[in-house]
């Protein structure tokens, strides 16, 4: 009597959500929607991309929503929404797939038959239960709807890692599109002690905060943490330094207060069912990551110095407006000089043709006599004669100070003359017959050099 009373308020409240099931029309509650901003993607400003999560209370995406039925600001100003598409039609999908295999994936206690209400034990020699033909433990249920999960995705853009747990991370597959390598992986999974599932997130997190796409945590677990060096706080602070949603499949004895902490904290979902339930629990998460909304805009605000943008996003729903908590996006050290370039760019278009031609010949005659002036201040040897000579050579020099050097072909240093005020001749003659250079240097300045012959 009590399961049929539960039952008939459970139909009757459904009635107040959905009506008419068979042709789809659906009539929203402000209490029945929630909306989300997961992430805030602001690479190619100055349009920004803005993921969301709009869905029901039950975790039902909401369809059919328009950029009309958006409201969307950045620091209090309005913007009008440019296009909104499912992010995963043109962008990767990097997922995460933890899989805890701790020995209590061993059995399931709702496989087993019941007398009065009670399951039945019956055991083996070993000391094993014994269940009926055809039974499947939750690892092996796991391992099969995390392939079918995987497929359900697009392999040519997607990629996946796959983390296996129990007291330590001991499976480990780096993103890749390679099924087989997955699959194989998954296959290898034994049963083992232990739970570090809040480490086992914080890799799994690491395996795909660099990458630019939708990215999402997805974790199986049938137990209470008792191994991990980390804690859910940290693992909470690290999803929303990363803006990655955490979704949490939970079977058997788990903390479900934590864990729904956990994915409500981190934009993500958690589930509680038994294991022959999880086929449906990930075909329905495939769909959920696979529909948010990708919304974007075009700031107008290229001011360098609010690198901080508060971004707020209203649905319109039926009657109703449901709106999301602010998210905080810090525009990146690369965007901000993007920001810089293309003030630049607007600042020089606005001189006109004229006036660039002008700041541009202004800059040249500048540099031109900025170079003269760098040329005029280093010593020259203008001219050397005779040429060859018997022993005595002639230099018209200019800005004639310092040393004047004589050197071999391997700029070795045979001779130094110190030059006087005025003086030109020089006396080279002990010097054998051969060829030499001649330069100038003034402290860190030097001449060009000036090949000559003396021959006796």
């Amino acid at each position: 009597m009590i399961k049929f009373l539960k039952s008939l308020l459970a139909f009757l409240f459904s009635g107040f959500l959905v009506t008419n099931a068979q042709t789809k029309n659906v009539v929203y509650y402000p209490d029945s929607v929630k909306i989300k901003i997961l992430s805030v993607t602001p690479d190619s400003f100055p349009q920004i991309s803005v993921f969301v999560k709009a869905e029901t209370n039950q975790g039902k995406t909401i369809s059919g929503v328009s950029k009309e039925k958006i409201q969307l600001k950045e620091n209090g100003t309005g913007y009008e929404v440019s296009s909104i598409q499912a992010a995963s039609k043109n962008r990767p999908i990097y997922l995460s797939i933890l899989i805890d295999h701790s020995e209590s994936m061993k059995d399931d206690y709702t496989q087993l038959p019941m007398l009065n209400g009670q399951y039945v034990f019956n055991y083996d020699s070993a000391n094993n239960i014994i269940y009926s033909p055809g039974y499947k433990s939750p690892l092996v249920l796991a391992k099969e709807s995390i392939k079918s999960f995987i497929q359900s995705f697009n392999l040519k853009k997607d990629f996946f890692s796959l983390l296996g747990f129990s007291r330590h991370i001991d499976v480990s597959v780096p993103l890749t599109q390679n099924t087989a390598q997955l699959h194989s992986y998954l296959d290898a999974m034994k049963l083992d002690t232990g739970i570090a599932m809040y480490d086992a997130l914080i890799t799994g997190m690491h395996e795909i905060k660099s990458e630019k796409g939708i990215k999402a945590v997805v974790v199986l677990t049938d137990g209470h943490d008792n191994h991990s060096k980390h804690n859910w706080y940290d693992v909470v602070l690290e999803a929303k330094r990363e803006e990655i949603p955490i979704y949490i499949i939970g079977i058997g004895n788990v903390s479900k207060n934590t864990l729904q902490s956990i994915a409500d904290s981190t934009g993500g979902q958690f589930y509680f069912c038994n294991p022959l339930s999880l086929g449906s629990v990930y075909s329905h998460l495939s769909k959920q990551i696979q529909s948010i909304y990708e919304v974007t805009y075009n700031s107008s605000n290229y001011a360098v110095k609010d690198s901080l943008r508060k971004i707020e996003l209203s649905l319109g729903v039926d009657n109703f407006t449901v709106t999301t908590e602010p998210k905080y996006t810090k525009l990146s050290a690369e965007v901000l000089l993007s920001i810089e370039k293309q003030q630049k760019q607007k600042m020089y278009l606005l001189f006109g043709g004229v006036s660039l031609s002008i700041l541009i010949i202004a800059l040249a005659l500048f540099l031109l006599a900025k170079r003269r002036k760098k040329i005029d201040n280093f010593p020259s040897i203008n001219k050397l004669h005779p040429n060859p000579t018997t022993g005595i050579i002639n230099l018209d020099i200019s800005n004639g100070e310092g040393n004047l050097q004589i050197m071999d072909l391997k700029w070795k240093i045979l001779k130094t003359f110190e030059l006087g005020s005025g003086q030109t001749k020089f006396d080279v003659s002990e010097l054998d017959s051969g060829t030499y250079l001649a330069i100038i240097k003034m402290k860190s300045k030097v001449s060009n050099a000036i090949k000559f012959v003396i021959h006796k």
